[in-house]
């Protein structure tokens, strides 16, 4: 690692001989020492140590002597880490160019030897060396050299095949001959791209989060409470006369800001906030019903986020964190794997830009040691490494069983469909080709791991209710018993079931019973916040464990619990449709040890008290009941053509299907289907009644738990797509497209959920 390290700063600082004397003993290193040579290997160590100050004296004076020498620090390891994005990418650029200038010499030789001896294999080297080279330069920024040797093994590959007339050949040789000057030459241009940092305000120290206006005081503590758990600044006011003047008085910043919208005369001052505060703040408004016209008035005052009562914490906070960026407790890791070390340099400064931690490697002997050391969520593999075939190190990392999940991007220069179409069968993420273009990488990996960020947090909180989902309250569960000592404390887990919820209450609308979820999450988190676990284990029951609590006294709880949550204006409201729940109990350790068995008991007893009338609580007993569901894509496209194929494939594969020809068909099934949403949606760009982007957003804007979405689409330009996966889609593929490819990708999305 210290040899790593020195080669590295050498490299940082143009130390050509002391770069290569690292590179070579780094070289060395990775091969098997024999135990009989370990003194020699000490001795050359030891030399290697005193020789560096010579070496680094030597490379100063060739500095000198090039005009380009600056004072240097004394010593060369101790490098700033605080250089501004400019002076990185500066220096990124010259070090490239030197590393181009070196390779050159390469190529003369590869040249020399296909005059002596034209065979297939000299052919090869240069025509590798031309690949590899037409990536990097003109992802650095030299586009027109990038085009030229990609011609130029263009044509050598017409010559291999025999494609070419002889005077055509004799040209091609001239050529040969001439190629190191050539490549000389493009290398003197001036780079055509600029890489531009975008430059971020810095957030003054009263910055916050979320800025929550409402009169509600039981909301105002859920979402603080919750909210600091999660790691997000929460500020909550309950008057509206306050809440203006502390937003007036510039008191502090929020990034976020929602009002209970009965609090607003008009939108006016949304526009004066914005335009005198000179803020980026997203404002969001809770409504007591949302309209139609209450939805289009908000659109036209750019307001981003609309809520409806009864509210959904969960709807917020992750409105926020994304609003917020609010970091993960880990960030996210992304390990590059590609011979091209000028490649790996400037994915690296792109994606750490981005805040992203990267780390990269050009040997894959050292790429299984380095994905246990860095244990990264993203790979990004190059498929032409030296010595190995990336499609079968791909092969390999699926059939392990500790790495076969994995996420990992392609990133290389080969483009053919056969290529791509084998990639995706083997479960890979994306397919990046080289030349690399600095805002679609990010945009893809940014959108990528957005994703990723959204399904950690929907495996443990349910995205409506904010509640503990059914596999984060079953592992709570498990550990909560694994860690009891006491076998004689009792401790009880109720599963509380909404009766006759599929006919009766979803069938009114999927908004009728989203809001009876919701009232139902508040009043388990109001009684029961500060002490016992809650979660929501199907759309319709709710679990709750109760610590040190026996069957009597959990009954008594339950009884209290749900005539309080009857009593709330909205089951008044509806007292026609007759509310009723039933409860499962089971308790630890007389109905079960573990988490499984407490689940299958409660369960049982659940369905058992569902055949009484009223509030109906049961301890262990009945049958257990398996509901299996059936994933469902969506697809928004104007062509009957386009939906005949997606259907045949899809339910052949066992999905159901939806077709939707307009944006006013989809708003329709959207608003019906508000708490059910599909698991995949398919959206085209060009529909006849608009831009399926802009319907997008307002679907986005409407429904926080709108599912991941492809655009599939004959808008192909490169700001089409980038507009696209800044938007928040997972992918962006364009007609005409392969659909094993797009059968793969959603394939690889509903195994996530």
């Amino acid at each position: 690692m210290a040899i790593h390290e020195l080669f590295l700063r050498a490299q940082q600082k143009h130390f050509v001989d002391l770069e290569s004397k690292c590179a070579d003993l780094e070289k060395d290193l990775l091969e098997p020492i024999d135990v009989q040579a370990i003194d020699s290997w000490k001795k050359r160590i030891d030399e290697f140590l005193s020789e560096v100050d010579s070496l680094i004296k030597k490379d100063l004076i060739v500095k000198e002597d090039k005009g380009s020498f600056k004072e240097e620090p004394a010593a060369p390891v101790a490098v700033k880490i605080d250089q501004s994005f400019d002076a990185m990418i500066a220096e990124l650029s010259h070090s490239y160019r030197e590393s181009c200038l070196a390779k050159i010499e390469d190529l003369e030789e590869c040249t020399k030897s296909i005059f002596q001896k034209p065979t297939k294999e000299n052919i090869g080297s240069l025509k590798k060396f031309l690949k590899n080279f037409s990536s990097s330069a003109a992802s650095y920024g030299y586009p027109k050299l990038g085009r030229f040797c990609k011609d130029f093994e263009y044509l050598l590959e017409l010559k291999e095949t025999g494609m070419i007339d002889i005077g055509i050949a004799q040209e091609i040789k001239e050529k040969v001959e001439e190629l190191p000057q050539t490549i000389r030459e493009f290398l003197n241009e001036e780079p055509s791209f600029t890489f531009e940092e975008e430059k971020k305000e810095k957030a003054p120290s009263s910055e916050i989060d979320l800025y929550l206006v409402h009169d509600n005081p039981e909301i105002l503590s859920s979402i603080e409470k919750e909210g600091r758990t999660r790691g997000i600044n929460v500020v909550v006011e309950s008057d509206p006369s306050s809440a203006a003047s502390n937003l007036s008085q510039g008191a502090f910043r929020a990034k976020f800001i929602v009002i209970n919208a009965r609090f607003l005369d008009n939108y006016n001052w949304i526009d004066d906030y914005r335009k005198n505060k000179g803020t980026k703040a997203h404002f969001g408004l809770i409504y007591d019903s949302l309209s139609l016209e209450s939805r289009l008035a908000a659109m036209e005052k750019n307001i981003e986020h609309l809520f409806e009562m009864p509210l959904s914490i969960e709807q917020i906070l992750q409105a926020t964190r994304s609003i917020a960026d609010v970091e993960f407790e880990r960030p996210f890791r992304i390990l590059v794997l590609d011979d091209d070390l000028d490649i790996c340099r400037l994915v690296k400064v792109h994606l750490e830009e981005i805040h992203f931690k990267v780390k990269t490697i050009q040997d894959p002997r050292a790429f299984f040691t380095t994905l246990g050391q860095f244990s990264p969520d993203l790979l990004l593999l190059d498929l032409n490494l030296p010595g190995y075939d990336g499609m079968d190190l791909l092969k390999s990392i699926r059939a392990d069983a500790k790495y076969n999940q994995l996420p990992v991007m392609v990133i290389t220069a080969s483009n053919d469909d056969e290529t791509i179409a084998k990639a995706f069968s083997m479960k890979v993420e994306d397919f990046i080709v080289k030349p690399i273009k600095k805002s679609l990488l990010q945009a893809r990996v940014s959108s990528f791991a957005r994703i990723q960020n959204k399904l950690m947090l929907s495996q443990d909180h349910d995205l409506l209710t904010g509640l503990h989902s059914r596999r984060s309250f079953y592992y709570l569960l498990q550990g909560f018993l694994e860690r009891i000592t006491e076998r004689g404390v009792r401790h009880t887990l109720c599963l509380i079931g909404i009766d006759q919820y599929e006919e009766v209450f979803k069938a009114q609308s999927p908004h009728f019973a989203e809001q009876l979820q919701l009232i139902v999450a508040n009043s388990l988190r109001k009684t029961f916040w500060s002490h016992n676990i809650l979660g929501k284990a199907q759309e319709s029951v709710f679990s709750l464990l109760l610590e040190g609590v026996d069957v009597a006294h959990a009954r008594e709880q339950m009884e209290s619990f749900i005539e309080t949550t009857l009593h709330d204006p909205f089951f008044v409201r509806n007292k026609h449709l007759q509310v009723a729940f039933s409860v499962g109990i089971s308790t630890y350790p007389f109905d079960g040890v573990d988490a499984n068995t407490l689940f299958l008991a409660a369960q049982k007893a659940q369905h058992e008290a569902q055949i009484f009338d009223g509030i109906k609580i049961l301890s262990y007993s009945g049958e257990k009941s398996v509901i299996k569901e059936r994933k469902e894509i969506c697809s928004i496209d104007d062509d009957p053509d386009i939906h005949n194929i997606l259907r045949f494939s899809f339910e052949k594969r066992g999905y159901a299907f939806t077709a939707l020809e307009n944006c006013e068909k989809a708003r329709e099934y959207f608003h019906k289907r508000k708490g059910n949403m599909p698991s995949v949606v398919v959206i085209d760009r060009i529909l006849t009644d608009g831009d399926g982007i802009d319907l997008y957003r307002e679907l986005k804007a409407d429904y926080l738990n709108f599912p991941p979405t492809i655009f599939l689409t004959t808008l192909s330009s490169e700001e089409d797509v980038l507009l696209g996966l800044k938007e928040g889609a997972v992918d962006y593929i364009v007609k005409p497209f392969i659909m094993s490819i797009l059968v793969q990708k959603i394939s690889k999305i509903i195994e996530k959920q």
